[in-house]
């Protein structure tokens, strides 16, 4: 876990380094034009990263044990994500005057 802090964006934000060790499907529903819909819901799990290199002994010093798990029923939404592969995620307080467009 890092702490950066950046000036106009935001006062705090933590980082996290973790690796992805599970993905699964399962049934889900989604909206679609206001009618809901049979879909696969794409859960997974996201654990911190072990004291293995230089950098990932700062991360696991800081946050040695944890998990996050989310599912979407986006579809596509997580195809990119590799199994085994190490991610950067970032915490911060959720402004409303933040216009963060995708």
């Amino acid at each position: 876990m890092k702490r950066f802090k950046q000036p106009g964006y935001s006062p705090l934000m933590i980082r996290l380094k973790v690796r992805l060790t599970e993905q699964k499907n399962n049934e889900g529903a989604r909206k679609v034009d206001g009618e809901w819909v049979d879909c696969i819901k794409v859960s997974v799990v996201f654990i911190p990263v072990a004291n293995d290199s230089p950098e990932n002994k700062l991360f696991w010093d800081a946050t040695p044990e944890g998990k996050i798990e989310f599912s979407s029923v986006n579809p596509g939404v997580l195809d990119e994500l590799v199994m085994s592969r190490e991610y950067y995620v970032d915490i911060m307080p959720a402004e409303e005057h933040l216009n963060l467009s995708m």
